[in-house]
């Protein structure tokens, strides 16, 4: 049993984990980050954080015990993760000062979980007999869950669980500061209309009682010491908040308390909040255990307003720093739900997507709120480009689902009467209001992409091996391999006559056990069709390697998509011995079952190959995301700068993209070889996109390395461009399925692009950025190391050197039809390459002689073949040009009686596949329909 120390000196007794960066009192261990991987948990639930100090990017990060549970405090890039906080006795997580950038993953709020009502947290304390103390459960905490006040670029809030809060779930903002004139105030200075002048503001603190002591962060946070020469001042009409004036600072200076002009301003200030919307208690003196501070500056502005006079634009307003307002946060996937208030969020440049919030019709005293507090000076006070998509809203009803849930720049009196004109650009899309609680029965436990609803995988299957021929096509060969697969059941019994159907997973060019945690048709569906799965593995990839030779070297000749046919094929006529009425457990009575191949992708390509090639095995095939158009020698022929088309439109407003995105992509391209050709340059090029120093960008071979690994960040954004966050496309990289791709990455890179015009460090820093939200998923990586060969896809492009299986780093590119630059496939450099790398080369139309093409597809039958209009992949797709040509390219369209091609416009890369969300389009239930339809008609046609 581990124990912690109470905050009032008490022990609290638990069976739970102490997170590594908590020693058992309380203080930070020695670390660079405050994280810890796993599901631990803190326990003392009170203020708790010692003020020891560690450093982290040169800046200094104290957790300091005010009744703030968590708190962050003058800091950047600190991450908080895996932690559970209970009961906290005031705000529970709050960041304030700093440069900011932190994350916060996995860090809940909660009531204390009490069971029983007469446990016991520790002691009273000062006291000559200590008597025991009751736990208490009541809220999760007692004012805001999360608080982000006068940070200079606001945080990004992941896979967390707010609950019970008793004041707003979340409120991040930046701190406003009051003009209170000129610190020369004569008529000349009045009617000055240029140059330089000093102007008299107030950064103040907010307290009850101007002589009380006042030391808690929420009052006393500055902006000012922050304000360096060439930022800029904006400045706002205290009731419209309209942008009076904006000024470029020239220099600050703190007044002393001494100071005349200190007495005057806070006189000003005092005289301002009496008669303006901004309510009384900020003073100019900030009063504290050790003594007093001035919160009054001067600040030469370098003034140019024409003909309008300083002091008409500058007089009794309202002041953004410009550079210090929280831009930039992000509140992605997650879980509100049983608190008394709302969620306040002002910060532009803002994302709030796939969140859920239950019984948000009990909030709406606040609502969703992206409006500025005046009252509380709480900005910026203009707020821009915030994107409020996919998130799933229950309980609302009637007209308050929009009108006033989602409050931009109104609300209460004191908030926006009449409303501010300061708001622009918001943007709401795709968010879902049903009527009653989605799913009340499925209460968070987990975090993420589970926190949800969990999801079942390999760890509710039982695996298997399976002797394999190596080599299908020489009979005097008789070598054999072990081929693993997975058998799942989500049947409520183990009666063997209640399985009427086998559901097969053609595993595709990696472990099989990503498929089977992710295939979520499957697993959803299967019980009501009474479907045994099974998930097979492909050769050479994952635990499934056949022996090499014995000089150590991998028999790449028996990879060939031919033999991983033939192994499915072979292994699926075994099931009647391995799990069938043969077997000595048997899982199915009937020798004979209907199969049906699933399959996306690769898996998909294979799963219709299956179909067409062994239909006495197969009943029918799911064929989701499959490319098996996308060869040389097709009729029509097929274009593989199609594919880079696709990725490019992904990054415009028709899809849902920031304007000028592909534009600046495009031009950030031009940027790189044009730098690339010189020395000085590629320096430039090492220091924008932070590339590691191990790999410098020496020369003109490591520039189109850099350009190949900045391109293969939008493609793989592009294939994973889901609703929902998502560790599908990371997962192999990261090992962790808590580091998740954010809902709709393109459009999460585009907004770092977007607005990204200007010289060629503002183009490299966005592309940064931009591709950072693949590259450092992790958000824990300095820096950006190149790969050796950005090509090279592993043993796949063996495969690629064969039968020409796609490899679309290979494809086309035009830098006028796609947002990339122009470099054409080059079939002959291809040859090369294979050829020195394998001994062989690609078989160019094999696949079109094999299988025929569309052709071959019209002669088949029992298939359903799927593609999102967002995969690049759809462009080699069954279907998808003869959507295009339809006035309803929602539908599916029959390519014969049994062969269905649907088209799903908002779908990414077998999006249909997965696990159903509360965020996903009606297009993919509309495809997922057609899909177990078929399925039903395949498994009863079999069965006749």
């Amino acid at each position: 049993m581990n124990s912690c120390k109470d905050p009032s000196g008490g022990v609290v007794p638990t069976e739970r984990h102490i997170p590594s960066f908590l020693n058992s009192s309380w203080g930070l261990m020695p670390t660079s980050k405050f994280q810890k991987r796993g599901t631990q948990e803190s326990l003392c639930s009170s203020s708790v954080l010692s003020k020891r100090r560690h450093s982290f990017l040169q800046r200094e990060t104290k957790l300091i015990r005010k009744a703030y549970t968590w708190l962050v405090h003058n800091s950047s890039q600190i991450s908080s993760e895996n932690v559970t906080l209970y009961s906290s006795s005031f705000m529970a997580i709050t960041e304030f000062d700093g440069a900011g950038r932190n994350t916060y993953d996995g860090v809940n709020v909660l009531r204390r979980p009490v069971t029983t009502g007469n446990e016991l947290c520790g002691a009273d304390v000062g006291t000559s007999t200590p008597s025991p103390r009751l736990c208490l459960g009541l809220v999760a905490s007692n004012a805001d869950v999360f608080h982000s006040s006068g940070v200079q670029h606001g945080p990004t809030v992941t896979n967390c669980e707010f609950t019970y809060a008793m004041d707003d779930y979340c409120n991040v903002h930046s701190r406003g500061q009051v003009s209170v004139g000129m610190v020369v105030d004569t008529a000349a200075a009045r009617n000055q209309t240029s140059g330089n002048e000093a102007l008299l503001l107030v950064d103040p603190r907010l307290t009850r009682d101007a002589g009380l002591a006042d030391d808690l962060p929420y009052g006393t946070v500055e902006t000012m010491p922050n304000v360096v020469p060439g930022m800029h001042l904006a400045f706002h009409d205290v009731v419209s908040l309209q942008v009076m004036y904006v000024a470029e600072v020239v220099a600050t200076r703190r007044v002393s308390a001494s100071e005349t002009l200190f007495g005057m301003a806070n006189a000003r200030l005092q005289n301002f909040t009496a008669q303006s919307h901004v309510r009384p208690g900020f003073q100019a003196l900030a009063v504290n255990g050790s003594g007093v501070a001035s919160r009054v500056w001067t600040v030469t502005l370098a003034h140019s307003a024409g003909n309008a006079t300083l002091w008409e634009q500058i007089n009794n307003t309202l002041i953004d720093v410009v550079e210090w307002s929280n831009n930039g946060s992000q509140f992605i996937n997650n879980y509100l739900h049983d608190g008394v208030d709302g969620f306040r969020w002002k910060s532009s440049g803002a994302l709030i997507a796939n969140n859920l919030w239950r019984n948000a019709g009990s909030n709406l005293r606040t609502g969703l709120e992206i409006t500025p507090l005046r009252g509380f000076l709480e900005g910026p006070f203009s707020i821009s480009d915030v994107s409020i998509e996919n998130n799933t809203f229950t309980g609302l009803t009637g007209n308050n689902v929009s009108g006033e849930l989602i409050k931009v720049c109104t609300g209460m009196e004191h908030r926006a009467n009449p409303p501010f004109v300061s708001c622009s650009n918001i943007t709401l899309r795709n968010n879902s209001f049903p009527p009653e609680p989605w799913h009340q029965d499925r209460r968070a436990e987990k975090h993420g992409a589970a926190m949800i609803k969990s999801t079942p995988g390999s760890a509710n299957c039982t695996e298997h091996w399976f002797d394999q021929t190596l080599d299908h096509f020489d009979f005097g060969n008789n070598e054999t391999f072990r081929q693993r697969f997975f058998v799942c059941s989500t049947l409520d019994t183990a009666d063997a006559t209640a399985v009427d159907a086998i559901w097969f997973y053609c595993g595709n060019e990696a472990n099989v056990e990503l498929y089977v945690n992710a295939t979520g048709l499957m697993w959803e569906n299967a019980k009501d069709h009474r479907a045994l799965m099974v998930f097979a593995e492909h050769r050479f990839y994952g635990a499934t390697a056949p022996a090499p030779r014995p000089d150590g070297r991998v028999r790449y000749e028996f990879l060939t998509m031919e033999q991983a046919l033939a192994d499915y094929n072979v292994l699926i006529r075994a099931f009647p011995q391995l799990l069938g009425p043969q077997a000595p457990t048997p899982l199915f009575s009937r020798p004979r079952l209907p199969v049906v191949a699933f399959g996306g992708s690769y898996g998909g390509m294979l799963a219709a190959w299956l179909r067409m090639k062994y239909s006495g095995t197969i009943a029918g095939a799911i064929s989701a995301s499959a490319p098996i158009l996308a060869f040389p020698g097709m009729s029509p022929p097929w274009d593989t700068n199609a594919y880079w088309q696709v990725v490019t439109r992904d990054a415009t407003p028709a899809a849902g993209a920031a304007a000028g995105c592909d534009t600046n992509v495009r031009t950030a391209f031009q940027t790189i070889f044009a730098l690339g050709a010189t020395a000085d340059g590629r320096k430039t090029l090492q220091q924008r996109l932070r590339i590691c120093p191990h790999t410098p960008v020496a020369n003109t071979s490591s520039v189109q390395r850099v350009a190949m690994t900045m391109l293969n960040a939008w493609d793989t954004m592009a294939m994973g461009n889901f609703p929902f966050p998502s560790d599908y496309l990371v997962f192999q990289q990261t090992g962790d399925s808590r580091f998740q791709l954010p809902a709709f990455p393109v459009r999460v890179a585009c907004s770092h692009m977007g607005s990204a015009g200007g010289d060629h460090d503002t183009l490299l820093d966005a592309l940064q950025r931009a591709t950072a939200v693949l590259y450092n998923v992790t958000k824990s990586l300095s820096c950006l190391e190149l790969p050796a060969d950005p090509e090279f896809d592993g043993i796949w492009d063996y495969q690629w050197c064969t039968e020409l299986l796609p490899q679309e780093t290979y494809f086309s590119l035009s830098g006028k039809t796609d947002m990339f630059w122009d470099q054409p496939m080059n079939m002959s450099a291809i040859n090369e390459h294979c050829q020195k790398k394998y001994g062989v080369k690609p078989r160019a139309k094999w696949i079109a002689d094999e299988f025929g093409g569309m052709n071959g597809v019209q002669q088949s039958s029992n298939i359903v073949f799927t593609n999102g209009l967002f995969d690049p992949w759809s462009s080699g797709g069954v279907g998808v040009k003869i959507a295009a040509a339809s006035a309803d390219n929602t539908a599916d369209f029959g390519i014969n009686n049994t062969v269905k091609a649907v088209v799903i416009p908002n779908g990414a890369h077998h999006l249909d596949l997965m696990f159903s969300t509360p965020h996903d389009p009606s297009d993919v239930l509309a495809a997922r329909k057609v899909q177990l339809e078929n399925i039903a008609r395949w498994t009863a046609d079999w069965n006749r």
